[in-house]
This record gives structure tokens, sequence and C-alpha cells, in this order.
């Protein structure tokens, strides 16, 4: 194993230092899946460190190269101190940094290739950057960092990203103690849908997933219920009834082209004027092990689904969840 020292300027980010671990008795990695590098940020933080077991796990199935990122956030005591003093700790804290990296490449057997790299700059811009400048194709991540539930990434680094990636994100929750030996694996899926192409986006993301595990998949639609008209008895009823069969022929439609690809595939239509608590109620009682969200792009209409209510399946959710944001413009569907 390696250390090549970096000075490459990034515009407001800057990559400061990278150590490389490359797979036992492996040059060059060749992947056939569309993920072939996965990128972890962590903050030194117990809490970020949950993402460790997921993304090595899928990193492994996906034969993929895994990137550890760090990021240094430079000045921090600089008005307090002297400049000799200054570039002193600076260069302290970033040795820290670099061996808290190298310590997490080390730190389980059969470590998929792994480079370990050291940022410098905004924590949300430096990651955003090197996903897009290193060409990640997978982000995973938990939904709190430095600081724990009181102070979460999800507002600030985590809702960065996921907001602003081209690129699926998979968030770890972050809660009892990090197991590095323990493995993930997605036997059932929840896909949340609301008829529109924008929603079937994730799709594509899920499916390449739950293949490498043999999940199978739960497609759910979650309708509100009609508001009652006065002086007119079961009109509600009925209107709820026919929302409900719309929603399931959209479903048994999107069901159909998935199962002529062999996929075992499940359809439920819920009425519950509370989306996101049907969606994480139904992910408990059938036994989900990842929700898959996608969020609205930027210029697109904004839905019911793709705006508040995946923000608070995001929030509350103790489950894995795969994120999407797809491109500007009118997107399409992905699973024909």
């Amino acid at each position: 194993m390696s250390t090549t020292e970096l000075a490459t300027a990034t515009g407001g980010a800057r990559l400061v230092g990278a150590l490389y671990a490359p797979a036992e008795g492996t040059r060059e990695l060749r992947s056939p899946s569309p993920y072939q590098s996965v990128c972890v940020p962590l903050d030194r933080s117990q809490e970020s460190e949950h993402a460790l077991p997921v993304a090595r796990s899928l990193a492994r199935r996906l034969e993929s190269r895994l990137c550890l990122v760090h990021v240094h956030r430079p000045g921090v005591d600089r008005p307090y101190t002297g400049r000799a003093e200054y570039a002193w700790r600076e260069n302290d804290q970033r040795c820290e940094e670099s061996r808290y990296l190298w310590s997490k490449v080390n730190s389980a057997d059969q470590e998929p290739a792994t480079a370990a790299v050291l940022m410098s700059g905004n924590v949300a811009d430096a990651l955003l950057r090197f996903v897009r400048e290193q060409e990640s194709d997978l982000v995973v991540m938990t939904t709190h960092g430095e600081g724990g539930t009181g102070r979460p990434w999800l507002g600030s680094v985590a809702d960065r990203i996921i907001r602003s990636a081209r690129v699926p994100v998979v968030l770890a929750p972050a809660s009892g103690p990090v197991d590095p030996s323990r493995g993930t694996t997605f036997r059932r899926l929840l896909v949340p849908l609301d008829g529109s192409g924008a929603a079937e986006e994730v799709l594509r993301h899920a499916l390449a997933l739950g293949e490498l595990c043999g999940a199978s998949y739960l497609l759910l639609q979650v309708e509100a219920p009609p508001a009652a008209r006065r002086g007119a008895a079961g009109v509600a009823e009925v209107e709820e009834a026919r929302a409900g069969q719309a929603a399931q022929r959209y479903l048994d439609y999107v069901a159909t082209r998935l199962r002529d690809r062999g996929l075992e595939v499940e359809t439920r239509v819920v009425v519950d004027p509370c989306p996101a608590e049907a969606i994480l109620a139904t992910a408990a009682a059938a036994g989900a092990d990842l929700i898959a969200l996608t969020l609205h792009g930027e210029g697109g209409k904004q839905r019911r689904l793709l705006g508040s209510v995946a923000d608070k399946v995001i929030r509350a959710s103790t489950l894995p969840l795969l994120v999407f944001r797809p491109r500007g413009g009118r997107p399409t569907p992905r699973v024909a």
C-alpha cells in the first residue's frame, strides 16, 4: 500500500491528500455494474461511521471501488493564533485526519479496493465537487454527522448532498453501535410512487441494488381521502373507491413491466391523509429493508410525494433509504 500526496486545486474545495489501498492482488478494478465508484463521506464522528458497513457490503457486491472522503475545514482558530502557530496547527490537524481515514481503510477484513481522500474547504461544496469531478456513481452516508442528532447533517450537509448530487444517495440510519463486520442485505424494497414519471426515476436504482440480493419489491401508492360533500351521502366513499382503482391500475401497469423481467413484485394502495406516516407504517408492516424515494427535480413540477412527504420520510425513517433526485426538466420512466 502506498501513500500519494496530492495538491490539486479544485476551485473552492481543494484535494490535499489521498491514501490508496488497492484490493489484494488486483491492479485494475473492472466492474460490470453501473456503480464503479462508491463515495462515503466521514466526519470523524461515530454517527457518520454507520455508513461504512452499508457501503462496504454494497461495494463488495457491486465489485466497486470505495472512496472514503473527509473534508478538512481550515481557518477555524486563525483569528486567535499567530501565523506560525496557525500553520503548525493546520498541518497537525490534517495529519490527524489522514490517520483517521487510514484507520478506517484498515478497520475491516476483506476490504474492497479503497481510496481515502482528504479534501479541504466548505464541507458540502467539497463533497459535491468530489462526486462530480471524480465521477462517483453512488454516495453512501448517514443522515446525522458531527454532533449527533442534536446537530443533524440532514438540513445541512446531507440535505445539500441529496438535493444537489446527480447520483443516487443511500442514507444509513445513525443509531446503535457501529459493527464494522456487519453486512447489509436488502431482501425487500419499498418503492412509493405517485403516478408520475418523476417518481419512477428511482426504480432503476432500486432494481440495480435489489437484484444484487435477490430482493422482492413492494410498490406503494398513498391516496388522500376525498373531502366529504354536504348533503351527498356516500359520495366520498365512491370517490375514494375510484381513486383507489385508478391507483391500483397504475401500480399493476408498473408491476407487470417489472415482472416481465423476472422480478417478484407486490402492489399496495393505501388511503391515508398523512402519506409520510403511511409509507413508514407500510414499510414496518411489510418488513422492508430499504425505502426508495425520488426527490423532485430542479425546474420540474413538485408533486405530492416528491416534496415535503419525502422530507418527512427521510427525517423519521429508521430504515436505510435510497434517495434520487432526477435532473431538471420532464423526466421519463426508466422501467420499460
